[in-house]
């Protein structure tokens, strides 16, 4: 996947024996010294790239707009190297301390903020076990990724799946579909479901009507196409696409 798809990664990053740190010199010193030092070298690494915010004591989370997991996964290790190798001063001794970090990527694992800080959160957590370390986020099989052998983001899955099951009603649904109604059938913000759209649309697996007054969607309504249940019908129903998509597309 390229930068240019619009995912945005998000890195939860925790110093590594933290604990250990302000028992040995005192929380105020820490706070005092280690701290801001650690603070401004990872605002260092991520300027022109997102945003870095404080997030507790000793975490850090850091926002990276237009960065796919390989992407996200790359500047993580880019975050690791740079703590293993600086040295960190506390009054006059050096200190070396290393960072875990965990990475979620919107929209693949999640398309909602709060849940893909959790997500990152998780797998910081697996992180902290071997330290010094990254994690990606996993994709839950079932319901999060109702077509995992599909290749498609999360957000592109659930509006794949959406189009299928509701091609089973065809004669007595418009197969043509506007984008509040599936903002609110799907519980997408309009900017997810144009990443959704777009990319079934470059699979082939949809058409999008353009006209006047889109909106953030990008499209005033879209249909799906044969490849679209072609292509995803055997993932989730094991009946026969072809005649299926019959019934929409000659409705």
């Amino acid at each position: 996947m390229s930068s240019v798809n619009g995912q945005i990664a998000v890195l939860f990053a925790d110093l590594d024996n933290f604990k250990a740190l302000n028992t040995k010199y005192s929380e105020p010193r820490i706070d005092q010294s280690l701290l801001p030092d650690a603070m401004h070298l990872v605002e260092g690494l991520i300027r022109m790239r997102g945003g870095a915010y404080k997030y507790g004591g000793d975490e850090y989370v850091l926002i990276l707009p237009n960065h796919d997991a390989i992407e996200g996964a790359g500047f993580a290790e880019k975050v690791r190297k740079a703590f293993e190798q600086f040295e960190f001063r506390v009054d006059t001794d050096l200190v070396h301390i290393t960072v875990s970090l965990g990475i979620a990527v919107w929209p693949v694992h999640s398309t909602t903020y709060q849940d893909l800080l959790v997500k990152a959160s998780e797998a910081k957590t697996q992180a902290k076990v071997q330290k010094n370390c990254f994690r990606m986020a996993e994709i839950i099989g079932g319901p999060g990724a109702p077509l995992p052998r599909s290749g498609l983001t999360l957000s592109a899955q659930h509006l794949a799946v959406y189009l299928n099951r509701k091609s089973q009603h065809g004669l007595d649904h418009d197969p043509m579909i506007d984008p509040a109604s599936l903002c609110n059938e799907l519980s997408f913000t309009e900017d997810v479901l144009a990443l959704a759209a777009d990319e079934l649309a470059e699979h082939g697996w949809i058409k999008l009507i353009k006209t006047m007054g889109m909106g953030k969607a990008g499209f005033s309504t879209l249909s799906p196409t044969a490849l679209l249940f072609i292509e995803t019908d055997q993932f989730i129903r094991g009946r026969d696409p072809k005649a299926d998509a019959s019934v929409v597309i000659h409705k």
